[in-house]
């Protein structure tokens, strides 16, 4: 092999050396740096009024009168509002469950074993979050994966 030819391969070799270090390292910075996964955020009822009450009083320029007129009317719409969205969530872990019954007839046995279990977890948190709405997430509203496969 000629000096030249040599000199050339040595230099590819360093770059893709240098490269792969680049590469690598930038890898490991970023899996560093990455933010952990933070639980959604969540706004207690007393924080909500406060805020809004805040809010409007910026907005409006409201009286401390005004305020105490209002902040009745604000804590009505604000439960209103938080009992909307335990609604809206109940609905959406149902969903979930009536999901899980249309593909169980598309999924293999093992599948389907696997889909029951989660679908068991489901409604056990269906169950412990959604108590008070007075909630039978059974066979009945969803979740009725079984082993067998799907008749032909």
């Amino acid at each position: 092999m000629s000096a030249a030819l040599k000199d050339y391969v040595l230099i590819t070799v360093a770059m893709v050396v240098i490269l792969g270090c680049g590469f690598g390292l930038g890898h490991l910075v970023a899996s560093r740096q990455a933010p952990a996964a933070s639980p959604p955020p969540t706004v207690e009822v007393m924080t909500f009024e406060e805020e809004t009450l805040a809010s409007l009083r910026t907005a409006l320029g409201l009286s401390p009168e005004q305020e105490r007129l209002i902040r009745d009317d604000l804590r009505a719409t604000a439960k209103e509002v938080f009992d909307t969205k335990e609604r809206a969530m109940f609905e959406y872990h149902l969903l979930l469950l009536q999901f899980q019954d249309r593909i169980a007839p598309k999924l293999d046995p093992g599948q389907r074993k696997l889909l029951r279990k989660n679908g068991e977890r489901l409604q056990l948190v269906i169950q412990q979050r959604f108590s008070d709405l007075n909630t039978e997430a059974g066979p009945a509203q969803g979740n009725e994966t079984n082993d067998e496969p799907p008749p032909r």
